[in-house]
């Protein structure tokens, strides 16, 4: 489980090992993996990370200029 400073103190999870291979960036967040990423995952990814973006603006109040109020 990864602490506050976003290490999990194991090198192989975080990239300093042997095991992390590839590297994809989607909605600017890059991700390590042993293996790549299949196209499905990374559109998958991308929506997970366009609604938690979503979710922790509008718990600030952050008003969504794109979002059709009707």
């Amino acid at each position: 489980m990864p602490d506050f400073h976003g290490t999990t103190g194991r090198d192989d999870l975080v990239g300093g090992g042997d095991a992390t291979q590839f590297s994809t960036t989607v909605e600017g967040v890059t991700l390590c993996s042993v293996q790549p990423f299949t196209d499905d995952e990374k559109e998958a990814l991308g929506a997970y990370f366009r609604l938690l973006r979503k979710t922790r603006d509008r718990e600030r109040g952050v008003v969504d200029l794109d979002c059709d109020p009707t």
